[in-house]
């Protein structure tokens, strides 16, 4: 008898994704006690660069708004 005969097929279901600014994504880094893994590091300071990046250009842009 063929494999398969008489069972409904699963249907695809695809994985679950949430979508974070930075910022979230740096709280809920900082959530898990003391991170230790070196990626989860790394990642926290990708995270710091990019929030730096944007605190700087937004401040960047305020001042020029300002002088005209």
């Amino acid at each position: 008898m063929p494999e398969g005969l008489g069972t409904a097929k699963k249907r695809y279901s695809p994985p679950s994704l949430q979508v974070l600014d930075a910022g979230a994504a740096k709280a809920k880094l900082e959530e898990q006690p003391r991170p230790k893994d070196p990626i989860i590091k790394r990642m926290l300071s990708l995270i710091d660069g990019k929030l730096k990046k944007q605190k700087a250009k937004s401040r960047a842009k305020d001042i020029t708004e300002t002088e005209e």
